[in-house]
């Protein structure tokens, strides 16, 4: 069977790595890049991190270029590739899901597929389910002509990488205060697991002698 791939898709039959699956406020548009346009190190430093543990068990392929920096300098990939122009707005309906290449689905209808299985790994165990028994349907019936040319939905701009990176330290901030709730509880737990020595002040050993002093 062959190798399973989250992230990656086509539009207008040019192949895409999926970034956002849908953009907040714009339900029915995600966040894509083409390979294919794209300069080799940006290609490879997308690549490197699609491929890698953190960017296959991301439901958010964008947090996690957020995190990853950039081989031409300090900047991080997803601010690099969106400064140049290289992150693109797609509709849903136009982007097809291709996790190997006897499976596809149309991206609004994995959406939909998520939302209901609840995302996560849960539903990725469900969405490997689904391949493994009868693979997914290519289904573009609702889509809009194929003909669109990519740059006609529009570049990511400023404003979307600020929404991005406002709703990064969102839940950065939300994990923070999970984790020191966590630790909280995890000390007072140890507390209680091993008491402070409650010793007598003053008292001498047990089993000791007073020496007796010399003249």
């Amino acid at each position: 069977m062959a190798k399973f791939f989250k992230h990656v898709g086509e539009h207008n039959s040019k192949k895409v790595v999926i970034v956002q699956r849908h953009i907040p406020e714009e339900e029915h548009m995600c966040s894509v890049i083409y390979t294919q346009t794209i300069p080799s190190h940006y290609h490879d430093d997308v690549m490197r991190v699609l491929e890698s543990p953190e960017g296959q068990t991301s439901d958010a392929f964008w947090e996690v270029l957020l995190r990853r920096t950039s081989s031409t300098g300090s900047v991080n990939i997803l601010e690099a590739v969106a400064r140049e122009g290289y992150l693109k707005k797609a509709p849903t309906n136009q982007v097809i899901v291709k996790p190997n290449a006897a499976s596809s689905i149309r991206l609004d209808e994995l959406n939909k597929l998520l939302l209901d299985a609840g995302v996560g790994e849960e539903a990725q165990r469900k969405l490997e389910k689904m391949d493994r028994e009868r693979g997914f349907a290519d289904s573009r019936k609702t889509g809009a002509p194929s003909d669109i040319p990519e740059d006609s939905a529009g570049v990511m701009s400023n404003a979307d990488l600020a929404q991005l990176n406002i709703k990064q330290a969102g839940d950065m901030k939300v994990q923070a205060k999970a984790l020191l709730d966590e630790a909280k509880r995890l000390e007072a737990e140890a507390k209680k697991l091993n008491p402070p020595s409650t010793k007598s002040r003053g008292k001498k050993p047990s089993g000791t002698r007073t020496k007796k002093a010399t003249a």
